[in-house]
């Protein structure tokens, strides 16, 4: 596959790269919930995390969170399941290096992919609380600043 084919923008290379790079891993999950198999996807990037629960080939749902517009969150999905009750997918760091889904019927849960899922999440939102936000700007101004020694650019003298 070129770059090309990378990206519908028709733009430069740099929008070509961004689209062959911008996707950094995907978590995949199936499960079983009342004998409708259902299959989630989260599409990790640098910018940007893509959700989206399918079930037979079918994409049920999908939610997009841009780092740079929102502060990060839980992702959730919502569809209907088998029998008209509601099933909400969720997905959220359960280390530094990975996530967790879990997956709920009508408010109970009925799957968890790990025994704690979302173990960083409150982790991950304190590291990320940086950006462009007013918040963000408002801690940094009350932050104090260290006080370091100065630099000498001189070299010693032989």
């Amino acid at each position: 596959m070129s770059l090309g084919d990378t990206s519908s923008s028709g733009g430069g290379i740099a929008e070509r790269l961004k689209g062959r790079l911008g996707r950094v891993w995907t978590y995949r999950w199936s499960v079983e919930i009342d004998g409708q198999r259902y299959d989630a996807r989260l599409e990790s990037g640098w910018r940007t995390n893509v959700f989206v629960v399918s079930s037979g080939g079918v994409e049920l749902a999908r939610e997009a969170l841009d780092f740079y517009a929102e502060p990060f969150r839980l992702q959730e999905l919502i569809v209907a399941g088998a029998g008209g009750q509601s099933l909400s997918f969720r997905t959220a760091p359960r280390t530094f290096y990975s996530y967790g889904l879990e997956v709920a019927r009508d408010g109970t849960i009925v799957h968890q992919s790990h025994p704690n899922p979302f173990g960083a999440l409150a982790a991950v939102q304190k590291l990320s609380s940086f950006g462009d936000s007013e918040e963000a700007k408002e801690r940094m101004k009350r932050k104090p600043r260290p006080k370091t020694k100065p630099r000498s650019s001189a070299l010693p003298r032989r």
